[in-house]
């Protein structure tokens, strides 16, 4: 079984058997909540948490991950980097660049960064579109999103540490005919030189 959202009380968790009342009691029990069962497949249950796993191990730092970039961010080191790490990198490169937004969309067969400087959108790089589904899901577990809802918009927070500073980021993701795509604003630009700016 796997659980995938909590909310007023209420766990939802997915099992293979949403029958079996012995188990619904103990989890009820153990947990402090009403059990919502939905049905899903043994298969699909574990490719979750197999995932989940994978993109939830600590993020590899030393003592270049707050310096200043002396290499800018490219395709290549991204399909390098740990599933964990591409997001983090992506928002290091859009707060050095001065980016407001991170546009991440799924194509037919590549997977399109975007970033809006000065209110305009521009073309970074292009990643392999298998990268897609990894990346979707990571920024879904760090905003604490439902990672099993594919077909309705969800909206969530995130912060990360940069320069010295925690920037707040908010993330939409949505759907679209290619896959789902998402849209990371950066919403603390502060600079300590200027007090009270933001970009």
């Amino acid at each position: 079984m796997l659980g995938l959202t909590r909310n007023d009380g209420h766990l939802v968790v997915a099992m293979t058997d949403p029958t079996d009342l012995q188990l619904l009691q103990d989890l009820a029990t153990r947990t402090g909540r009403s059990i919502d069962p939905v049905i899903s497949t043994q298969e699909d249950i574990q490719e979750h948490i197999d995932l989940s796993y994978r993109l939830t191990q600590p993020l590899v730092t030393d003592a270049k991950a707050d310096a200043q970039p002396t290499e800018r961010l490219t395709a290549r080191l991204l399909r390098e980097a740990l599933p964990a790490q591409v997001i983090e990198m992506l928002l290091r490169q859009a707060l050095q660049d001065g980016a407001s937004d991170i546009h991440v969309e799924p194509m037919e067969n590549r997977l399109r960064i975007r970033f809006r400087i000065d209110g305009i959108l521009h073309e970074v790089m292009n990643l392999p579109v298998e990268m897609h589904p990894t990346i979707i899901s990571r920024l879904k577990i760090m905003c604490g999103m439902n990672i099993a809802e594919r077909r309705r918009p969800q909206d969530g927070q995130l912060s990360f540490e940069a320069q010295g500073r925690s920037v707040d980021v908010r993330v939409a993701i949505s759907g679209t005919v290619t896959g789902e795509m998402s849209v990371m604003r950066l919403l603390d630009c502060w600079q300590p030189a200027k007090v009270g700016h933001f970009c």
